[in-house]
């Protein structure tokens, strides 16, 4: 088993820590431990934190601790394997200025067909970074949401990790609501998709 510290931060006015940065931490750890390549990914946020995290690597299992804030499960090598987030002491104590208009000013929305596309690819965020900011863009255009809530990154469900490195042409489509509170949209470049990124609506912080 492996047991890794995350390197976090506080992006922008956030007091929680971002979905996207849980992802990116685990994938780099991930790689740190010979996981470069990561097939049929699922990620899923359980809650939503401001404390201090690690990773813990395992091989697969069915039941999830209680602990455990996200969980990336993937296969390697064939070996169905997962990488639990879990509560460590402390908090973050660096914040950094989190601009996603970079992103955003990159991008064109059809609001008729509940969509985004990325012209090209400039900001230098990471994928994930890239992928939520533009969801919440789209969101924030088509869709409302009930009062004093956020739209927030919850899960991804993808073939394999990383994404293809230049990602102008990627566009999210909306393609199911249920409810108020949670959404699935699919992501792709031309007649490729990626994967499913969802998203949820909570009390706003």
């Amino acid at each position: 088993m492996n047991d890794r510290r995350l390197k976090l931060v506080f992006k922008g006015a956030r007091n929680y820590v971002q979905g996207a940065t849980m992802f990116d931490e685990a994938v780099r750890l991930l790689a740190e431990a010979g996981y470069n390549q990561l097939v049929d990914v699922k990620f899923l946020i359980h809650e939503m934190t401001s404390v201090n995290l690690r990773l813990v690597v395992e091989q697969y299992q069915d039941n999830v601790a209680a602990d455990s804030v996200a969980i990336m499960r993937f296969t390697a090598d064939g070996q169905p394997m997962q990488a639990r987030i879990v509560p460590d002491d402390g908090a973050p104590d660096v914040r950094v200025p989190y601009d996603e208009s970079m992103i955003v000013n990159c991008c064109q929305i059809d609001s008729a067909a509940r969509s985004i596309q990325l012209a090209r690819d400039s900001s230098g965020f990471s994928q994930i970074e890239v992928l939520v900011s533009m969801n919440k863009a789209l969101h924030l255009a088509v869709l409302e949401k009930p009062a004093q809530t956020s739209w927030v990154f919850c899960r991804w469900d993808g073939s394999a990790w990383p994404l293809p490195t230049d990602l102008s042409g990627l566009t999210i489509r909306l393609k199911q609501t249920l409810g108020t509170r949670l959404t699935r949209a699919d992501v792709g470049m031309g007649q490729e998709t990626f994967g499913q990124i969802y998203f949820s609506a909570k009390a706003a912080t």
